[in-house]
């Protein structure tokens, strides 16, 4: 008789598209939700796009390419795992995102039907895919932000009575050209493999909450090269906010108009932080983070005053951003006027998205010496089986 194992594993590719980095590695999920086992992050690549003078939007989607390409050899290089699905993140300006309001009324008092439910939020999503003009988009997320029958907000309107429904729906897309773009590259590697994607945003907010490190409400930050993303969570459902174009980069264009060259920013970023430098290089820093706190400032609060959907500050806050900076942003937002103090009288409370956040739920084999936390995200995320195949 023939004897044949049960697979205990699955094969992910995870991938990190960014505002201008890529990364990508290799991962065994256990198939067993009871299993006690965790995953492993096997390998994982990341490369970085060199800073340009000016952003050229009309080749960054095949920059973007390019080095997607370069990271899938190299990931090939140190694996040969073949993945049975693949993970995407993507973060700005690789999605866009939309807060529609559904209005539903009657003459007469109807009952709030799931068939209904549905069928009124699939209708905003065509009109949501006509209203968009130029490049075609596809949903890439879609979250019930909150329902209201009769001006009550409710948690279960199904089978329930009413004469007038409010349905607050977010909605993230992506450009369907830039998506087949990237499965293509994808597959050319990898073989008709199924792809899944969601944002960097949501997949922070997920693995935080899954593991009860922020309760049902709180702000995500997600401070890339180019662009910042920022989302709410609120009562446990995640709400998209906007992205403004203030990233790391921004930095380092600081610095180099204060006289550092061009190459030379993270040399003398990394002597600031180990306090290696001379009082001359050590103020050129230190004046260029006060430039940039205040015009990272500038954006959240664009952010605050345009997408903040009518509830107080949380106070908590998950924030993914560059390592060396994570004192910087955490005295930047704790030091901020309106989160100084939230509404119940409590401080901020920050949670960095570093790999010792993941040393109990995910693994690192030998091929991956200097964890990427993004990639350990990913992983975890990947687990909990919630990306969009597209």
């Amino acid at each position: 008789m023939f004897s044949f194992a049960k697979k205990k594993t699955k094969t992910v590719l995870v991938i990190d598209i960014g505002s201008s980095s890529v990364g990508a590695g290799i991962s065994l999920i256990p198939l067993d939700p009871q299993s006690h086992e965790l995953p492993i992050s096997v390998a994982f690549v990341r490369n970085t796009i060199p800073l340009k003078e000016h952003f050229d939007v009309v080749h960054f989607l095949e920059t973007t390419l390019k080095y997607l390409d370069a990271t899938l050899q190299s990931l090939q290089h140190k694996t040969n795992l073949k993945p049975d699905t693949v993970q995407c993140v993507i973060s700005s300006p690789w999605f866009v995102s939309h807060a529609r309001t559904i209005s539903y009324e009657e003459l007469t008092p109807f009952i709030c039907t799931q068939k209904l439910f549905h069928s009124l939020v699939a209708q905003e999503l065509q009109k949501i895919t006509k209203d968009t003009t130029g490049d075609e988009l596809i949903v890439i997320e879609q979250q019930i932000a909150q329902c209201s029958l009769n001006g009550y907000v409710t948690q279960s309107p199904f089978d329930k009575k009413a004469s007038h429904m409010t349905i607050n729906l977010c909605v993230t897309q992506s450009s369907k050209a830039c998506i087949e773009r990237f499965n293509t590259l994808i597959r050319r590697f990898y073989g008709s493999v199924g792809i899944s994607y969601t944002t960097t945003p949501f997949a922070i907010a997920t693995v935080m909450q899954e593991q009860k490190i922020i309760k049902d409400s709180a702000m995500v930050i997600h401070v890339g090269e180019q662009l910042t993303d920022i989302g709410f969570i609120k009562n446990n459902s995640f709400l998209y906010q906007h992205s403004f174009p203030v990233g790391m980069y921004n930095l380092f264009h600081i610095m180099h108009e204060s006289g550092v060259p061009r190459g030379q920013a993270n040399t003398l970023l990394d002597g600031y932080q180990l306090g290696a430098i001379h009082n001359e290089k050590r103020l050129t820093v230190e004046e260029s983070l006060r430039s940039f706190a205040k015009e990272w400032s500038g954006g959240f609060d664009t952010v605050l005053a345009n997408g903040f959907f009518g509830f107080s500050a949380p106070s908590e806050c998950v924030i993914l951003c560059d390592s060396r900076f994570a004192v910087f942003f955490q005295s930047t937002l704790t030091g901020h006027p309106l989160l100084r103090h939230n509404s119940a009288g409590a401080k901020l409370n920050c949670h960095f998205v570093t790999p010792d956040l993941f040393t109990n739920v995910v693994t690192t084999g030998p091929l991956n010496p200097k964890p990427d936390p993004v990639g350990l995200l990913v992983t975890v995320f990947s687990k909990l089986h919630h990306g969009t195949i597209l």
